[in-house]
């Protein structure tokens, strides 16, 4: 028994998956379970970051304003660094889509939200020319404010307006064989 095939019939191709359709979204809006978001924002800080204190590169990251004045941080592995150091550009606008969202580290935390986005290697990012979004951020925390916020075990950064009382010299802690702190220690009052 012989096994023919047609030679006139069409042959089968086959489809590439279609491109997801995204949706714009504010950072307020951004969902960790929702991934089919591309949001616009301007670069507002960006570093290297790195591991203390030995300080070697761990990766990249930086903070995003979107039109609503939110922040949020943004962070990338090793090998993404430099990608992401070169098409991020501070001060400039982009559309940025195809991102991920991990837990905020509390160790060093640079802003108040329980995610952070992830950049990697399906991130795409295009320059935008839109000067409507704000060229800055703060978080100010009142005078009252400042003691909880230390007594927190990973407080985050804070900004705070007042009057700077005195500064002390700097100290140094530690052994000659292992890590050294410097230490500073600033007193300020409230604006009165």
């Amino acid at each position: 028994m012989a096994l023919t095939g047609e030679t006139s019939a069409p042959s089968m191709t086959v489809a590439e998956p279609p491109v997801p359709q995204r949706s714009f979204a504010y950072f307020t809006d951004l969902n960790p379970a929702d991934n089919t978001k591309f949001i616009e924002a301007r670069v507002y800080r960006k570093w290297i970051a790195m591991k203390v204190p030995s300080f070697i590169a761990t990766g990249f990251s930086c903070i995003l304003l979107d039109k609503k004045g939110s922040a949020i941080q943004a962070n990338t592995d090793l090998k993404e660094k430099d990608r992401f150091d070169h098409d991020l550009q501070l001060n400039c606008v982009y559309k940025i889509q195809g991102f991920g969202y991990e837990k905020t580290d509390s160790w060093g935390k640079t802003l108040d939200n329980d995610f952070t986005l992830c950049f990697g290697k399906h991130t795409h990012t295009e320059l935008l020319t839109d000067d409507t979004f704000p060229h800055h951020y703060f978080n100010f925390a009142a005078y009252n404010e400042l003691g909880s916020m230390l007594e927190k075990k990973n407080p985050i950064l804070t900004d705070y307006i007042g009057y700077v009382h005195n500064v002390e010299k700097v100290n140094e802690y530690g052994s000659a064989t292992g890590n050294k702190v410097r230490l500073r220690n600033i007193a300020i009052r409230n604006l009165k």
